[in-house]
């Protein structure tokens, strides 16, 4: 996740970003979410085949990530049978683990003290 904005806004957005990754940490996305999220996901994958370029990546990654190219019905059905359950428990794994801030901009050491600093 990453979010431009001022620097006085910084710890503001920062507060917003976090709750959001807690409340999905904690309640998982809704139906609607995820609906939104497989037309994004499918409509990224169209888009995808148009451009030589892209469409090359797509065919490399997933020769060497799985040793072959599965066919997009079947990376359809993938994305189809993912469910809200499957999403909240991988939600509450990722999201409510230990996390990570980066900042750049014009920041002293101390302008996050919620965040643990030491490098």
């Amino acid at each position: 996740m990453y979010a431009g904005t001022a620097p006085a806004k910084a710890p503001e957005v920062l507060k917003l970003i976090t709750e959001e990754l807690d409340k999905m940490a904690a309640r998982g996305p809704s139906e609607e979410e995820l609906g939104a999220a497989r037309s994004h996901i499918r409509g990224a994958t169209a888009l995808g085949l148009e451009d030589s370029g892209a469409r090359m990546s797509r065919l490399g990654r997933s020769q060497l990530a799985h040793d072959r190219v599965p066919p997009l019905a079947e990376i359809d059905a993938q994305i189809a049978a993912v469910t809200t359950d499957d999403l909240a428990r991988v939600a509450a794994e990722v999201l409510g683990g230990p996390r990570s801030l980066v900042v750049l901009g014009p920041f002293d050491d101390d302008a996050f003290p919620e965040w643990d600093t030491r490098a």
